[in-house]
């Protein structure tokens, strides 16, 4: 699959010096970006689902012992 993204001259540069600087190529550094995202997405989602559905009660309550 090929995902295309314009980007300004100035944002190109950015990148283009990202990649350098991890010593990958302009591709893979952007691939490993784009994942890095869906990634860290996917993970918010999940907490903020478990957050709303602490919030409506609909959750197991669990007590904490503590052990000297």
């Amino acid at each position: 699959m090929s995902i295309t993204i314009d980007l300004s001259p100035a944002d190109v540069e950015f990148v283009q010096a990202q990649a350098t600087a991890g010593n990958v190529s302009i591709e893979e550094f952007s691939r490993e970006a784009v994942m890095k995202a869906a990634r860290n997405a996917a993970y918010l989602a999940k907490l903020d689902r478990a957050f709303r559905q602490s919030m409506e009660g609909n959750c197991t309550p669990h007590e904490l012992i503590e052990a000297d």
